[in-house]
C-alpha cells in the first residue's frame, strides 16, 4: 500500500497547523477579511 504523505501548512494569521485540505477552508471560514497573500500568482 502507498503510503499517503499529509502536508501542514500554518496559518500565518493565527499559526494553527493544519493539513492542505483543511487550510482553504480554515482561511475562508476565520480569516476572510485577510488577504490573501498565500496565493502564489504566477507574474513573469
Amino acid at each position: 500500500m502507498p503510503v499517503k504523505t499529509k502536508i501542514y501548512i500554518y496559518c500565518p494569521y493565527c499559526g494553527d497547523l493544519l493539513d492542505y485540505q483543511q487550510y482553504p477552508k480554515h482561511i475562508g471560514q476565520k480569516h476572510q477579511d485577510k488577504p490573501q497573500r498565500f496565493i502564489v500568482r504566477q507574474h513573469p
